[in-house]
């Protein structure tokens, strides 16, 4: 069973999600689909805690409200400086 997960998780999945990435990068900028790999960790906690019954505790759920701080971060910024171009 592990073997398979392995091999699962080696192949198909880093396959898929290279592919998908590569078409992402032709569509929008680098540096726009680069803040999309923050959001890898919150779907990892959801999905584990939807299909693998993972118990989400108060760490988990701190470290998950500090990347949604960081996103939050990361996309607030850019448009301050903006703001600060057009005036």
């Amino acid at each position: 069973g592990s073997l398979i997960g392995l091999a699962y998780a080696a192949i198909v999945a880093t396959f898929v999600c290279h592919t998908l990435w590569f078409a992402l990068v032709r569509v929008l900028p680098a540096a726009v689909a680069a803040i999309g790999t923050l959001a890898i960790p919150i779907m990892g906690v959801f999905f584990s805690a939807l299909f693998l019954s993972e118990h989400v505790g108060i760490r988990e759920v701190i470290a998950l409200c500090l990347v949604v701080a960081a996103l939050a971060t990361i996309l607030a910024f850019p448009m301050v400086g903006r703001m600060r171009e057009h005036q």
